[in-house]
Formats: C-alpha cells, structure tokens, sequence
C-alpha cells in the first residue's frame, strides 16, 4: 500500500499490510499536499497541491519516489484561487475537483492535456453555500466548491 502525507510537500511511505511496517519512500518538495491516489499499474502517483494550483505526478517504481512533473490547474487568474483538491484515475484520464473554482478538471495525463468543466446545480443557489440562495445572493463568479470526485467502477 502506497500512504501520502502532507509532512515536507508530499512525503510518501509503503505500508507493508502482511507486518504492518510503515516504510519511508521520500519526499516530493510540493507547495503543500492534499489529495494521492496512483496507477493501475502503481508506478505512478497523482497528488494534489491546491496551493499553487497543481497536480504533481510522482515515479513510484523505485525505493524511492520521485517527482515526474507538475501540471499547472489554474484557469481563473491568480494564485491559489482554483485549488486542486480530490482526483481520481481511470487510465490516462484524472478527473480533479478545483474545490475554489467550482469546476472539474480533465486532465489527459499523457498527452499534458486539460479541460475545465464549470460544475454549478441548478439555479436558483448560493454560490457560497451550495444551497438555497439568500434573500439578496452573492455576485461574483464560480460555483459549489467541489471537495470530491469518483468514478463509477
């Protein structure tokens, strides 16, 4: 079992599930840390660094894990304003929730490929909350902030 923390900008460890024996298989030197999730195959880590706005993509066949790149998340201008947050994989295909942005990024891993869904529910809403608007709603842009994504199996 592959285990992500947040200690150092991604610190990742083994877990060995037959003794219980946690491994240290290094650290990444991410902004900061949020969200991990890997491969079919386990040879690659996807995390989630929602300060600046990235996923960083990690080499996990060796001892040691190392990064590989970070993919830049960050469609509305600024810094730290979109903030990748829970991902998952279905082959080449990660589907990433921008919690601050409300959207859903589609990222084709291999081929450093990004689109941006705007997820909001049907109006009338308040943006802030995801429920029912105020008396006098919020201006200004963006929807729900989206915490979480999975796929169907």
């Amino acid at each position: 079992m592959t285990v992500a923390s947040s200690g150092s900008g991604g610190h990742i460890y083994r877990l060995d599930t037959a003794t219980d024996t946690l491994s240290d298989a290094g650290t990444l030197g991410a902004a900061d840390w949020h969200s991990f999730n890997m491969s079919s195959n386990e040879k690659v880590g996807f995390g989630t660094s929602p300060h600046s706005d990235e996923i960083i993509l990690t080499d996990l066949s060796g001892p040691v894990a190392s990064p590989i790149a970070a993919l830049h998340l960050d469609p509305t201008p600024g810094h730290g304003n979109d903030e990748p947050d829970a991902l998952s994989v279905r082959g080449n295909t990660l589907f990433v929730s921008l919690r601050a942005s409300g959207q859903l990024a589609i990222v084709k891993v291999n081929q450093r490929e990004v689109r941006f869904l705007q997820l909001s529910p049907p109006a009338p809403f308040n943006a802030a909350t995801c429920g029912p608007p105020p008396p006098e709603p919020p201006n200004g842009q963006g929807g729900c902030a989206i915490h979480g994504v999975t796929l169907r199996p």
